[in-house]
């Protein structure tokens, strides 16, 4: 899944024929490795209405994910 909010200030490498800025791009990514384990978010579970709600609440002010299970 590729969630992305809406604007106007994305960079771009290549493979398009639009504006690219490779040296901003490199200059804004992070580098450092972690484990994968590290960077799994663990979801928040509830059951409301007969479905089970599962929120993954990442540490970026305005995003979330929430998967809605319809229990049959």
């Amino acid at each position: 899944m590729e969630c992305m909010a809406c604007s106007d200030n994305d960079v771009r490498a290549g493979l398009t024929p639009k504006y690219i800025d490779t040296e901003t791009l490199l200059h804004m990514l992070n580098y450092s490795g972690k484990p994968a384990a590290e960077n799994k978010f663990q979801p928040a579970v509830s059951e409301e209405n007969g479905c089970t709600l599962r929120r993954f609440t990442p540490p970026i002010p305005d995003f979330a994910v929430t998967e809605i299970q319809v229990l049959k």
